[in-house]
């Protein structure tokens, strides 16, 4: 016969779990536990239950085995309501852990978030202000050349090379504001917004002041577009 009071028993039952063998602090919860409800339920009582000191130390002895053998020996279930009670205690110690888990990683994953949406912005921040100075940089020489009899070729030849130029900010720009994208998306990107540019200097509808004022358009919109970009490939 046993010596391990029938609730004690019960509780090496817990040792089955796979969440409580892979829980140290559980595991430990579970074995004071134990220690401890053998003690109250055999009290040092020499005179009218004098057996108990030894009962006490065979039952402590039974429950180390439990401990040792993680209740595999054990047949059964749990009634008891005080090893329902301790069960309930270690999940909702593991629940509450699992959620602190859960927000630490939901605090990094938005610190992570804004980070790169302040890279982000610095990229397409610089590559704006470049564009800017390039788009100035060319009205201000065709504004200077507007009385030579060579501007129109001139015009053509600086409009080429500055949509040149463009080109490789773009390239660099969406590069560096996709951050992880994929190449092959990086490079649709590019793609898409050199086919445009070019789309418009062959439009033989436009005047080259059109085309110029089109394509200058489409160049101060690029920052919403890739921003847009950025924010379909998450």
């Amino acid at each position: 016969m046993s010596d391990l009071p029938a609730h004690v028993t019960e509780a090496g039952l817990l040792f089955q779990r796979p969440t409580v063998l892979n829980d140290a602090a559980a595991m430990e919860k579970i074995v004071d536990w134990g220690h401890q409800q053998i003690d109250v339920f055999y009290p040092e009582d020499p005179i009218r239950a004098p057996l108990n000191i030894v009962r006490r130390k065979l039952a402590h002895m039974e429950w180390n085995r439990v401990i040792r053998t993680q209740g595999r020996e054990l047949r059964g279930m749990i009634a008891s309501s005080m090893v329902q009670e301790l069960e309930f205690q270690i999940q909702r110690r593991q629940q509450n852990l699992q959620a602190q888990d859960a927000e630490t990683f939901r605090r990094q994953a938005v610190a992570f978030d804004s980070q790169q949406r302040v890279r982000e912005q610095g990229a397409l921040n610089e590559i704006a202000m470049r564009v800017y100075e390039t788009q100035a940089r060319l009205d201000h020489e065709l504004s200077e050349k507007a009385a030579d009899a060579a501007s129109r070729r001139r015009k053509k030849e600086r409009v080429a090379e500055t949509e040149h130029e463009i080109a490789v900010l773009v390239a660099t720009a969406i590069a560096r504001s996709m951050g992880a994208a994929s190449a092959e998306k990086t490079l649709e990107a590019t793609r898409l917004v050199n086919d445009e540019i070019a789309r418009i200097r062959k439009d033989k509808k436009l005047t080259e002041d059109d085309k110029h004022l089109q394509i200058k358009v489409l160049l101060e919109t690029l920052p919403t577009l890739l921003r847009g970009l950025r924010s379909s490939d998450v």
